[in-house]
């Protein structure tokens, strides 16, 4: 059985662990959490399809959403689905109750990050990635598991957790260290979010009023050595756009990657318009296809 036809009518319970809001899981008009439209969004789930509809975005499927919602494409999201709803068939199992697999969602994160505390995988993984600085937030695991499709195996990873507007914890980016390139689009993974992820972020460094955000880890950190600016990683576009910064900023950095399709400069220009209130700029490397740790490292070969 596929993994769209194991998640059928189970939709309702993967879409909030890869981080949607429970807001977007009724079938009446609101806000869009991809294009950011008011009242232009209703997911209906026809058939336990996860179908969804949007005036601007156009129709869905849950699968659709998770891709979207993910920035990655199909295989890489059932990847990620099978990780919450396993590789059997549900048959007739009862669902659960949604308090307890929030409190299991929690103690598996705290477990995993307890776990951790290896530094030296840290500064090595960002080393090797020609990074020098180490935020003090990543966390170094020796030995976490890794599902390969057949058997569970063990590689280093590095740890980010992923924190909310309120400060709390809700999940943790993995990024599974095992320098081979058959494991490339697969090995950086969330953990199933405790509540949600949307308007969450990976807080690299400490701040004041003045902040920076952009997609990725080693990108945001790449930006703080160009700029001198602490940063949050948002992880994807989509987080990006809808990531909530803290009261105390003033002056927001957006260190964008220049991607050919524009899907990163949509984003940003959308937080931009959001954070109209506050001192916002936007930082494009100048080459297509390029991110700012690319930037950083073409300077350093000179």
């Amino acid at each position: 059985m596929s993994t769209v036809e194991r998640a059928r009518g189970r939709w309702r319970d993967i879409l909030p662990q890869l981080g949607l809001a429970q807001n977007h899981l009724v079938n009446k008009h609101g806000p869009c959490p991809l294009c950011g439209g008011r009242d232009r969004y209703r997911f209906d789930d026809r058939d336990g399809s996860g179908s969804y509809y949007c005036g601007q975005c156009g129709p869905g499927s849950g699968m659709t959403l998770a891709m979207k919602l993910l920035d990655v494409g199909f295989a890489e999201a059932a990847n990620r689905i099978d990780g919450i709803i396993g590789l059997e068939s549900p048959g007739r199992r009862e669902r659960p109750a949604p308090v307890d697999d929030r409190d299991k969602r929690a103690r598996a994160l705290r477990q995993v990050l307890a776990e951790a505390g290896s530094h030296d995988v840290v500064t090595s993984y960002l080393q090797s990635r020609g990074l020098n600085l180490v935020p003090a937030t990543l966390e170094g695991h020796p030995g976490l598991v890794y599902w390969d499709g057949e058997r569970p195996v063990r590689y280093p990873a590095l740890l980010a957790p992923v924190i909310d507007c309120a400060g709390n914890l809700q999940s943790a980016h993995r990024t599974y260290i095992v320098g081979a390139d058959e494991f490339a689009g697969q090995r950086k993974k969330l953990m199933p979010a405790i509540e949600t992820v949307t308007g969450a972020a990976i807080r690299l460094f400490g701040f004041d009023d003045i902040l920076g955000l952009a997609e990725g880890i080693e990108t945001a950190i790449a930006a703080t050595e160009l700029f001198d600016v602490p940063t949050w990683s948002t992880i994807s576009a989509h987080g990006l756009e809808t990531v909530q910064v803290s009261a105390s900023v003033r002056r927001v950095h957006i260190f964008v990657d220049n991607d050919r399709n524009f899907t990163g400069q949509r984003a940003a220009f959308a937080l931009a318009a959001r954070l109209n209130n506050l001192a916002v700029e936007v930082h494009v490397p100048p080459k297509p296809g390029s991110d700012w740790l690319d930037v950083l490292l073409e300077r350093r070969a000179r």
